[in-house]
């Protein structure tokens, strides 16, 4: 039965990468899908500047900010829409001609260097603010550098890894200038102290899932051990933690630029200016400032980039520390389990199901072992249960989750909240569907599971605006794939 269900001949890639355009992408493709990028990245640094709750006290709530939010939240939703979709033809007659390769990439480097100078200009307010010393002059100097850098790269000859250089040090310089800016505090840091803590704890031969009193209120250690972990190098050294934040920053970047890179493309590299949007994007800086949710941003990168090269041995491993390293992981599991299975013999499944579980049990296994109930507290309970971070956000944070991009509020505002996670469930149930039916054409797995966060987030019990920061880089992997050109005749990954 297996063999039958998991062999039909346009499932059975057999380790061999997914090949969907063996052409050279037209301009005019990229152009758009970048446009709907950059403005979902705009939305998304904009939103954070507006009204972020109301009143707490007060019974009632002013709807006309919540309106504009779910406003938002449509053209968001179709912005992603329009990044993975060709362009419409009249748009295509009207503008063809004038749009070349040249031209698109120039374009592309506006629309960086509008990134980096939104998020420059604050960090030169800050060093002015802080009396222009020695230091920050230097801080200044360097951060306007990188900028020239950016313009210097623009008017070259189009270069792969001029651009990809000029792009990760300009996003490099932004987050450690805002880091050295922003010290690392217990009121401004939000989960990075509470993560340096557990680190401690464990250096020091305790548990780490203990209860934690570093604000008004006593926190469990809501993390996996893949993530928290991630920063055991920094603490033990006593070095800044948000050094890791970019360490991984600029794997995401490496993978999204490189990942899918074809010597087709060198005219027009897609996935660097690509790239490009969500590495300088001020939220994806912002977000390194003070989350510790790069890490998992980096794992899913990877594990699909893994995936959609057919490195299925690579990705069911990466796949296993993702699992381990946050919960948001499940929610494309079923697209990644079902990929490899099809991609795969039945008899070679055994060699990935080890793969994926060797890193998982070794990340959480100790833990378990050392104190199982308050690892499943920390981990699952306290997330999940509503009348503690749900409503904790709804009560104490200003009705939090009616000022954010996505529609979960209206539910707590009607008083439904407890039917979220139903209909996440079905939304997730129906895109795994549609994916089962689909996998076969290439990219889906991507899209696929774009939508399955971008959908899970939507209506998720809590929405912070770093929840989106994921779905931006799938986003991105999505266009990047379905635009990278590919060696059509290829029958193995070496072929090309």
């Amino acid at each position: 039965m297996s063999e039958r269900l998991f062999a039909k001949p346009e499932y059975q890639t057999y380790n061999r990468p997914i090949v969907e355009n063996a052409t050279r992408p037209r301009p005019i493709a990229l152009l758009w899908a970048g446009l709907a990028l950059f403005a979902a990245s705009a939305i998304l640094y904009l939103t954070n500047d507006w009204p972020c709750g109301s009143p707490v006290n007060h019974p009632d709530v002013d709807l006309k900010w919540p309106l504009v939010y779910t406003a938002t939240t449509v053209v968001f939703l179709f912005l992603l829409v329009v990044a993975n979709q060709e362009p419409p033809s009249k748009v295509r007659q009207w503008v063809d001609g004038y749009v070349s390769a040249r031209r698109t990439t120039a374009l592309f480097h506006v629309a960086g260097l509008v990134f980096y100078a939104i998020t420059s200009v604050a960090l030169v307010r800050r060093l002015a603010a802080s009396g222009w010393q020695t230091g920050e002059m230097a801080v200044a100097m360097i951060v306007v550098g990188c900028a020239a850098l950016l313009i210097w790269s623009a008017f070259r000859p189009v270069s792969l890894g001029r651009t990809f250089l000029a792009v990760a040090v300009g996003g490099l310089v932004l987050r450690l200038a805002a880091f050295w800016l922003n010290p690392l505090a217990v009121d401004s840091s939000d989960m990075l102290p509470l993560i340096k803590a557990a680190d401690e704890s464990l250096l020091a031969g305790s548990n780490p899932y203990r209860l934690y009193d570093l604000h008004t209120w006593s926190l469990p250690l809501p993390y996996l051990p893949g993530t928290w972990l991630a920063y055991l190098p920094a603490v033990a050294a006593g070095l800044d933690l948000r050094l890791v934040n970019a360490l991984a920053e600029l794997v995401i970047l490496g993978a999204l630029a490189l990942g899918q890179h074809s010597q087709a493309q060198d005219a027009m590299p897609v996935g660097v200016l690509i790239a490009m949007l969500i590495y300088l994007s001020p939220s994806i800086i912002i977000f390194d400032l003070y989350t510790e949710h790069p890490i998992f941003w980096m794992l899913i990168v990877v594990l699909l980039t893994l995936l959609s090269a057919g490195r299925n041995r690579a990705a069911a491993l990466t796949w296993g520390i993702a699992l381990a390293s946050s919960p948001f992981t499940l929610v494309i599991s079923p697209f990644v389990a079902l990929h490899l299975a099809r991609a795969t013999p039945p008899r070679r499944w055994w060699r990935l199901a080890v793969l994926t579980g060797a890193p998982l049990l070794a990340l959480l296994a100790p833990f378990v072992a050392w104190d199982s109930q308050s690892f499943f507290y920390g981990t699952f309970t306290w997330l999940n249960d509503l009348d503690i971070v749900g409503r904790s956000a709804w009560a104490v944070h200003g009705r939090q989750q009616l000022f954010a991009i996505g529609l979960a509020g209206w539910f707590w505002y009607a008083g439904w909240e407890r039917i979220l996670k139903p209909v996440q469930a079905v939304l997730l149930l129906v895109v795994f569907a549609h994916y089962w039916r689909h996998s076969h054409r290439a990219g889906q797995l991507l899209r696929s599971s774009l939508w399955a966060c971008t959908l899970f987030v939507c209506f998720n019990i809590v929405i912070w605006p770093r929840y989106y920061a994921p779905v931006l880089c799938l986003a991105a992997l999505s266009v990047i794939s379905r635009l990278s050109p590919r060696c059509a005749a290829a029958a193995t990954p070496a072929a090309c």
